[in-house]
């Protein structure tokens, strides 16, 4: 989804984060002092390393040191990395794996104490991300997915500040996600990067490549090789609060490649100016850098991060938000089924977004996409999840709220909830967007004490969770090995 005036948020009287802020005054969140970026030697691929120097990393006077109090503690159980078999998600005890998740944008700039837009009071940086993972506890919500890098639009805090250059503040607001989120036994759907954002995402990679062409970040091999050195960068970065290497946390469930990737087209709306011959570009680029991933992390599953668009050649064009061939959505790069179809794409994902995609009839499109995508996934023998989807209201009275919001969202869960029963091979649907912080939200935002929250996704969790903690073993699984062998704690901890 493309993201629009999220950086600056404040503070309105939300009942439940001003009881929670009260619970959170006694954890210090001062703010994190500026640093310098701190230089890391560019990390090569494989078979070309040379023998290099690390500059010490000069840690920031105010940055993070150690878990805040406060921090919630798991009540899900140690499940472990996270492996599929054959069409199921299952745990380090091979009992099977599914979810009810939600989307947190801006979690970066929490952690990292950085969300301070104006002098209205709020829940200091943070404590956002305790609210937002006791929240999730409470609900029984076990995946959030987030950005692995800055979401901010303003561009004022990134993650990754020049090629192999990494601002320490902002790595160690990411070593507090992962390890508060380990603790609370949440898992971690990360992106890579992001096709919206120029810091930290898609135009950052082709600017530093010396292009103009977007496209040129599928195909350059000099830009590629940018982003694959970003990928070993964050795999193999040593979390400063427990000492596990990220490609050793069990609390991350998956990567995503990109968030959103595109090729050829120049917006996200229909009448975009697209070019089919793409689509082969964005193929080879997901064969070549999964592999590269799968390479470089062994232990952690990997999807693409797409919307799920059906392109040139495919038998379910009629299927998109802009049915038939020659549409915007056929020549935005991407193909679903062929994506999904490399063996170094471990599950299959779609993201729903009818009010982007100009779509007529809401519930009746996100069952429509749903259905297709599911039998595609079935072909494929892999487990389907919807990554992300919401739907936009004008104004957040009850009525608003229950008659155009919901019945998108007790569509998604109502079908999430059958092909659990049916043990279908539909296995989790993340909403956009969980709201960890009050108001004013924007139009797609969920708080929880909206009937959105309370009489879809919570029950939906709990059904979740429930099935999921009484069911037995998977028959014929083997247990997914720690294959990393790097020295660092992996097996400490697990979550």
């Amino acid at each position: 989804m493309l993201r629009a005036s999220q950086s600056r948020l404040h503070f309105s009287s939300y009942l439940v984060a001003v009881g929670l802020a009260v619970v959170f005054l006694a954890v210090s969140t001062t703010d994190a002092a500026p640093t310098a970026p701190v230089a890391v030697p560019p990390v090569l691929a494989p078979g070309t390393e040379t023998n290099v120097t690390t500059a010490p990393a000069q840690a920031p006077a105010q940055a993070p040191t150690e878990a805040p109090a406060g921090t919630p503690t798991n009540p899900f159980g140690d499940t472990g990395f996270i492996t599929v078999q054959g069409n199921k998600f299952v745990d380090s005890k091979c009992k099977e794996f599914f979810f009810v998740g939600g989307n947190s944008w801006l979690t970066l700039e929490a952690a990292s104490n950085q969300l301070h837009p104006d002098n209205t009071a709020y829940l200091g940086g943070r404590d956002l991300i305790q609210y937002l993972f006791a929240t999730a506890q409470a609900s029984n919500i076990t995946v959030i997915r987030t950005l692995a890098g800055s979401a901010d639009d303003s561009d004022e805090f990134v993650l990754q500040t020049a090629p192999g250059v990494y601002n320490e503040v902002a790595f160690q607001g990411l070593d507090k996600i992962i390890n508060d989120a380990s603790e609370a036994g949440i898992k971690l759907i990360l992106p890579f990067t992001d096709n919206w954002h120029f810091q930290d995402g898609l135009f950052q990679y082709v600017e530093w490549g010396h292009s103009m062409a977007t496209g040129d970040f599928f195909t350059d091999p000099a830009i590629i090789q940018l982003y694959k050195n970003h990928v070993t960068a964050i795999v193999n970065r040593t979390n400063t609060l427990n000492g596990r290497q990220y490609k050793d946390e069990p609390a991350i469930f998956a990567w995503d490649l990109i968030n959103e990737l595109r090729d050829g087209c120049n917006t996200s709306a229909p009448n975009a100016t697209c070019d089919p011959k793409f689509t082969g570009s964005v193929q080879a680029w997901i064969e070549e850098v999964s592999a590269f991933v799968k390479a470089a992390d062994p232990n952690h599953l990997v999807t693409v991060g797409e919307e799920g668009f059906y392109g040139p050649g495919s038998l379910d064009l009629g299927s998109n938000p802009s049915p038939g061939a020659g549409t915007w959505c056929s020549l935005t790069g991407q193909n679903f089924t062929q994506n999904m179809a490399p063996a170094t794409i471990d599950f299959a994902g779609v993201h729903i977004w009818p009010d982007l995609w100009t779509v007529q009839d809401p519930v009746s499109f996100t069952t429509a996409w749903l259905t297709a995508h599911i039998a595609n996934a079935q072909s494929l023998g892999k487990p389907f999840i919807v990554e992300e989807f919401g739907k936009s209201i004008s104004a957040r009275d009850p009525t608003t709220i229950s008659t155009v919001r919901d019945p998108v969202f007790t569509a998604v869960y109502n079908m999430l909830n059958s092909n659990l029963k049916a043990d279908g091979i539909f296995k989790g649907a993340a909403f956009w967007e969980f709201s960890y912080i009050a108001g004013p939200p924007d139009s797609n935002q969920v708080l929880v004490n909206e009937s959105t929250w309370s009489s879809i996704i919570e029950p939906a969790a709990d059904g979740a969770l429930q099935t999921m903690l009484l069911n037995s073993a998977v028959s014929n699984c083997v247990p997914g090995p720690l294959k990393s062998t790097t020295g660092s704690t992996a097996t400490a901890g697990r979550r």
